[in-house]
């Protein structure tokens, strides 16, 4: 018989048969050990479960042991809950207050709606939020220290800020001292600021913020002008509150930054305002008579300053024609789109709760129905397109060569970063050519509406950014045809132009150059100089013009200008020679000192003719490959970028060196119609790109929009740029365009 004294209790886990299990033999340590090693299981569903479950029980009054009163309306909770949610009732139910012991919680400047909307977040981390409830909602969030919430509402702000709402979320973000998202704002508002200005929803600024936004280098006019005009359109919304602000806001005026005299001395000196404060009289009186010391002007405010823009018109094209009556039902209620009631509820929630003015809500709303509604293609008008979510839609008519939709000029600022809406074209026409000078946009001729071919000539004024139709037209009627600005001439090539026979809508080849003086406004045939096989691309130097042979890609044209010897050095006069193509030089005489440097200029042969012509130069030779695929020149100095657009390979030939060098090659390829132009060192190339060829990477990182689709699903518009100095290519993604286009390069303000 056993002697239990002897016998030993294993310890958990431990059997008696373990010995038979375990082949290896194992010291005492390494078994207790193994048995103390912890092992860690997860269930990732349990924490949303269990909170679902407590959900259950507030919703079905289980178990809860504090009731909240809000507007008499009771909400069952748990304490517990409450407590681990929010500081605010953590606070409460610690300490020795009337609800720790009661059970009963009165909640003031909270409604019943919100307070609902906030236990639900409690409990289950999401509720629903609009604009209607925004404001209450971050309000009750702040009072109650529910931090995640209050981040969750300040990211919902930062993706819904437009021009209606940034001013008043300055304001909120100033009340509650959130830095980070009043800098953010304050940003927008300096980006946006023309926008705000274009609809006087600027009045609504107080005056540190407004001081602040007119301080900053990069604030969104065109001119300095603005600013005076900004601050004096301030002060009369309120003239007995905001008077007093007046010479303090004066002093943002960088007056060196003016460039219109006439505006100093008449509409700034003959303001009241400026009469009424003797400083700011004697301010202008200084400056206007040089006495004013530079320093004390500030620097120039750069975004006023006048730079590079890419010019993009928008035509319409036959392929147009059957892709629009599919359109036609879903894009006409976005013609007559009303304005978005839930903006106008949050401008409102605001003002009540920022005590901005019944008088100021009103305003806004009245504006806001009244941008609505106006014509946006109005030639005059420039407005800034926004890439926010309340934008005015474009929106093609059921018919494109009626609508003016699809004539449409815009301007892409890289210093901004953003598109400018510059109007409509005058006339509804495709097929039309253009040029740009430093001074002024030109289009010759183009197939009208009707389909009759134009003769007329059309300039747009850079400065004033209004359209004017030149008294000189084309010798005759024409469309389809390419120009060219080389100096102070514009040459056109080939096209179409009117029949000759009795059928008015019957055209025929035109197979001569015509060559416009735009110093002279004259015209000069240079009859049938040139085969009409090399018309594409066309593009001048500072030397030749050079022209592709559509029938050998690899051979390059070149042609020189040969023009009248009576015609250069006539009165006193001579033709202005510019190494740079993408300017015109100013109008100035030429003395007889000047004349042995002109005749140095190889771009236009001196030898006497009797009548101006192009005559062959000789050629160059580009690089063969038959899959290199047809390309399109744009010229910087002496090099000549050949953009292979179906290949992707593009290569800058040095035309003095002689020497081509292969470059990075593009992003994306192109199927049909590329557009090239230098802008400010950087290679701007676009085209239609076919995106069933693309793969899923690439198709992402286009991040094409449902509003910005071509109305072929499968083909789309793109942007891409090269930029020169750091051989590196990116994507254009806030693309505006969506049809067929002309590039161009000018100088904007």
């Amino acid at each position: 018989m056993s002697n239990p004294k002897n016998k030993t209790i294993s310890p958990p886990g431990k059997h008696s048969h373990l010995s038979t299990l375990i082949s290896l033999p194992l010291t005492t340590n390494q078994i207790e050990q193994h048995h103390q090693a912890r092992h860690s299981i997860n269930c990732s569903e349990y924490p949303s479960s269990l909170f679902s479950t407590i959900n259950q029980f507030r919703l079905s009054d289980l178990f809860t042991d504090v009731t909240i009163y809000v507007d008499g309306v009771p909400f069952a909770c748990h304490r517990l809950i409450l407590a681990a949610a929010s500081p605010y009732f953590r606070a409460m139910f610690s300490y020795n207050f009337r609800e720790s012991t009661e059970g009963n919680v009165r909640i003031q400047d909270i409604t019943p709606w919100t307070m609902k909307r906030i236990l639900e977040f409690i409990y289950t981390g999401h509720t629903d939020i609009t604009y209607d409830n925004l404001f209450e909602m971050f309000n009750a969030s702040v009072m109650l220290s529910i931090k995640e919430l209050t981040d969750l509402l300040i990211k919902f702000l930062y993706l819904q800020m437009d021009i209606y709402n940034c001013i008043q979320i300055e304001q909120l973000a100033t009340l509650y001292s959130l830095d980070n998202l009043r800098r953010t704002t304050l940003q927008y508002i300096v980006d946006h600021f023309m926008c705000l200005y274009e609809k006087n929803l600027f009045v609504h600024l107080n005056e540190h913020t407004l001081m602040e936004v007119l301080s900053d280098d990069n604030l969104d006019i065109p001119k300095e002008e603005y600013v005076f005009l900004t601050i004096v359109q301030w002060v009369n919304y309120r003239p007995i509150e905001r008077e007093q602000y007046f010479q303090s806001l004066f002093k943002f005026i960088r007056l060196n930054s003016i460039s219109d005299s006439d505006f100093v001395t008449n509409s700034m000196r003959n303001e009241k305002l400026v009469q009424k404060y003797t400083a700011c009289l004697r301010t202008l009186k200084d400056f206007y008579s040089n006495n004013f010391i530079p320093d004390l002007l500030g620097p120039i405010r750069p975004s006023t300053q006048i730079r590079y823009h890419l010019i993009v018109i928008e035509l319409p094209s036959s392929d147009d024609e059957n892709d629009d009556d599919e359109q036609d039902q879903n894009e006409q209620s976005t013609n007559t789109k009303e304005p978005d009631e839930s903006i106008v509820a949050f401008y409102q929630n605001f003002s009540t709760h920022l005590q901005i003015n019944d008088t100021a809500t009103a305003t806004t709303t009245t504006t806001i129905n009244h941008v609505s509604n106006q014509n946006h293609l109005d030639s005059n008008h420039c407005d800034y397109s926004l890439n926010f979510h309340h934008h005015h839609n474009r929106s093609p008519s059921p018919d494109c060569r009626l609508s003016s939709s699809h004539c449409l000029l815009y301007a892409y600022d890289f210093f901004r970063q953003r598109w400018r809406f510059l109007g409509g074209l005058p006339e509804l026409f495709s097929h039309v050519s253009c040029v740009s000078t430093n001074t002024t946009l030109y289009l010759f001729g183009g197939q009208l509406r009707s389909g009759e071919l134009s003769d007329r000539i059309w300039m747009f004024s850079l400065s004033t950014l209004k359209w004017q139709m030149s008294s000189i037209h084309l010798p005759n009627p024409r469309g389809q045809h390419t120009c060219v600005l080389f100096h102070n001439f514009v040459l056109l090539f080939f096209g179409i132009t009117n029949s000759s026979s009795s059928s008015s809508s019957s055209s025929s080849p035109y197979r001569s150059v015509d060559m416009f003086d735009l110093v002279n406004e004259t015209w000069t045939c240079l009859g049938e100089s040139v085969p009409s096989y090399q018309c594409e691309p066309i593009v001048a130097t500072g030397q030749w013009l050079l022209l592709s042979n559509k029938n050998d890609t690899q051979m390059l044209h070149t042609y020189k200008l040969r023009m009248q010897q009576s015609d250069e050095f006539s009165n006193g006069q001579t033709i202005k020679m510019n190494t740079s193509n993408d300017e015109l030089a100013s109008s100035v005489s030429t003395t007889i000192k000047d004349k042995k440097q002109l005749s140095r200029t190889p771009s236009i042969d001196n030898a006497v003719v009797n009548d101006p012509c192009l005559t062959s130069a000789g050629y160059y030779m580009l690089p063969r490959n038959n899959n290199i695929g047809r390309f399109s020149l744009v010229t910087h100095d002496d090099d000549l970028y050949l953009v292979y657009w179906q290949s992707k390979q593009i290569y800058r030939f040095n035309l003095v060196r002689n020497e081509i060098l292969l470059k990075q090659s593009m992003p994306y390829s192109y199927i049909d119609y590329c557009q090239c132009v230098l802008v400010d060192r950087r290679l701007i190339v676009s085209g239609l790109v076919c995106l069933s060829n693309l793969t899923d990477t690439e198709k992402e990182s286009l991040s094409i929009s449902q509003d910005k689709k071509s109305i072929n699903k499968d083909h789309h518009w793109i942007i891409q740029i090269y930029s020169i100095d750091d051989d590196r290519w990116s994507i254009l993604h806030d693309q505006q365009i969506q049809r067929k286009h002309l590039l161009f390069v000018a100088k904007l303000s």
